[in-house]
């Protein structure tokens, strides 16, 4: 939610608006302003009634990131059409089995449909190109709904933690919940995990097809970027820029690793838990604990490749990496389109 600082109405309606907080230590609040003791630091606000889509320090990136997804795509747009006028006005006239056909359930067309129109086309190349623009347009609002959906999952992991505690436990000490309520705390922190990876590939396609676009639409043409991903990002000119999602450091492998341990062998640890603290018969802290990495790698030996030895805990560090993430891939984004934007 966001408001006009010099509106006194504004600042009246999100005064008398009542939220939840939810704090990196596994706490949350109610109410229409953070606790005191922890006003200067992180919290994701959530306003009452929303479930999901919550506000919190730094979250203009997501603004950043859209403005430069615009931009991309219209970069993208003008080296097919550099011409706006041409663009524009073929637009007008397309039909939308053109931009929405086997894409969108919008437009209910079957293969063997979209064909027949497909063959019935007059001049074809220049309803190509504009079929090669929706195709790239689509991989890029693919890219958009990742981070919504990241965004969920980042939220949620917090709103749900602070609702998991052990049943039946008052006394003073930290306990161990399993369950139900923790498999879906650790299910959401390997969805946004899987996400991040996933805008990994996809932005690297995105990034590797400006690079590299179609120029003849003769035929309907396929995107050059079918078969890149992540790994193939050495074949991109910004490749280890610094300060981007293509510089491939801790983080970026630890996203990596993280991602495939989930993928391809189902869990973060053998049973998901959740720790509570609880003192003076109020839980103080939950928090899931941090497998031990190396450079960005599970520290391992043979078969064993959880150990939780450090004790760093998931709160502590899921804040700073979400932003740090969504940083790099809006510099990472201005930098593809900034290479055919003339200064």
């Amino acid at each position: 939610m966001r408001v006009n600082d010099n509106s006194e109405l504004s600042r009246e309606i999100l005064h008398r608006q009542k939220f939840s907080f939810y704090y990196p230590d596994g706490t949350s609040s109610n109410g229409s302003d953070p606790l005191p003791c922890l006003a200067d630091g992180f919290y994701i606000m959530v306003a009452e009634g929303m479930l999901r889509t919550g506000t919190y320090p730094g979250d203009s990136v997501i603004y950043d990131i859209e403005r430069e997804l615009r931009v991309f795509r219209d970069v993208f747009r003008k080296l097919i059409f550099p011409d706006d006028d041409r663009y524009y006005d073929e637009i007008k006239r397309l039909p939308l089995w053109i931009t929405m056909g086997g894409m969108s359930s919008d437009f209910c067309a079957s293969k063997a449909s979209f064909e027949k129109m497909y063959r019935l086309l007059d001049a074809p190349s220049s309803y190509n190109a504009h079929m090669y623009i929706a195709d790239v347009s689509y991989l890029i609002n693919s890219i958009g709904n990742l981070i919504i959906g990241m965004e969920a999952n980042f939220v949620d992991y917090f709103r749900l933690l602070s609702q998991t505690s052990p049943s039946g436990c008052t006394a003073d000490g930290t306990y161990v919940v399993r369950g139900q309520h923790a498999e879906l705390v650790i299910s959401i922190l390997g969805s946004y995990y899987s996400r991040l990876y996933s805008i990994l590939d996809l932005f690297t396609k995105a990034a590797y097809e400006f690079e590299n676009p179609r120029m003849r639409f003769e035929k309907y043409p396929r995107l050059n970027c079918s078969g890149i991903l992540y790994n193939n990002k050495q074949r991109l000119r910004i490749n280890n820029r610094r300060g981007t999602i293509f510089d491939k450091d801790d983080q970026i492998i630890a996203i990596e690793s993280i991602r495939n341990e989930i993928i391809h062998n189902g869990m973060w640890e053998d049973i998901a838990r959740v720790y509570v603290t609880i003192k003076e018969h109020v839980p103080v802290e939950r928090y899931v604990l941090f497998p031990d990495m190396e450079k960005g790698r599970f520290v391992a030996y043979g078969n064993r490749h959880h150990f939780f030895s450090e004790g760093i805990k998931v709160n502590s560090i899921l804040p700073q990496l979400h932003i740090s993430f969504l940083s790099r891939l809006a510099k990472s984004i201005r930098e593809v389109y900034s290479q055919n934007v003339e200064c």
